[in-house]
């Protein structure tokens, strides 16, 4: 497996961004054909929101947090036994990278499992560069591309799942052309693929607060119709709303809220590029 010192990784990424953008390719979308460069100039912004766009950020334990983040959509991925409210995603990135042929770490074929099952053995791990470290770190620094396209596939798989939850047809029907009206420009595209990356697509019982959730179902429902001649700033303020109201249900509030700044910040990108 492939071993990059910590100046070799910031090249090697930068090298694989421009053979990326380099390529033309189309990937169709039932709302607009989206180019592949329009695919990795969102996958980019996602870089930037989730990792502040450092190739060391790619892998870590968050404060607050008890699980492993990984990848440019920071990847949820549990230890054996581990239990939480959230969704866990990294197991089925693994999966895909396997169906498109992607060579994986060997161990990595027989564990879906995170090696790492506290913050403390994940910092030691990291701080030794143990191997798994090193594979892990080489397989996300050489995957960038199959890494949007599993985020992008999650989002268009998204909206029969979030209809499927709904009960009112008069709802189904505002959130369905809420929905196409994002998927009609990039900057809306952008919005569907980095918010269901993000805080998911809303469905999962599990992530409630006091029984309200945050993800892409809660925004687009609390979109004010007043505003919908500009969807993108609809959107932008809907999802301002959604995540202060998850941090004033927040069970651990101390903590939420002070990544409230940034998710707020991340909130204003939907209405702009």
């Amino acid at each position: 497996m492939l071993t990059l010192k910590p100046l070799g990784v910031v090249c090697f990424f930068i090298a694989l961004l421009h053979v990326f953008y380099s390529q033309n390719v189309r990937a169709q979308h039932s709302g607009m054909d989206l180019t592949k460069a329009q695919l990795l100039h969102i996958a980019d912004k996602i870089y930037q929101n989730e990792t502040g766009a450092k190739p060391e950020n790619l892998i870590v334990w968050n404060n607050g947090e008890s699980f492993v983040s990984a990848g440019i959509g920071h990847f949820i991925w549990f230890a054996d036994g581990h239990q939480s409210r959230f969704t866990e995603t990294f197991p089925d990135f693994i999966e895909y990278l396997i169906e498109q042929k992607v060579e994986v770490p060997y161990w990595m074929l027989f564990n879906r499992h995170s090696p790492w099952s506290s913050k403390k053995s994940f910092a030691e791990a990291k701080a030794k560069e143990t191997q798994q470290w090193r594979d892990l770190q080489a397989l996300l620094l050489s995957t960038f591309e199959f890494q949007i396209s599993f985020i992008h596939l999650r989002m268009q798989a998204a909206l029969p799942k979030i209809l499927a939850t709904i009960d009112s047809e008069q709802q189904k029907a505002l959130v369905a052309k809420e929905f196409a009206d994002l998927s009609q420009t990039e900057l809306g595209l952008y919005t569907l693929i980095d918010y269901i990356n993000f805080k998911g697509e809303g469905v999962s019982q599990s992530e409630r607060y006091q029984n309200q959730g945050w993800g892409l179902l809660q925004v687009l429902l609390g979109i004010d119709t007043a505003d919908e001649a500009n969807i993108h700033m609809a959107f932008s303020e809907s999802c301002k709303r959604v995540l202060s109201n998850r941090v004033e249900n927040s069970p651990q509030r101390d903590i939420e809220k002070n990544w409230l700044l940034g998710w707020h910040k991340r909130c204003a990108t939907y209405s702009k590029f």
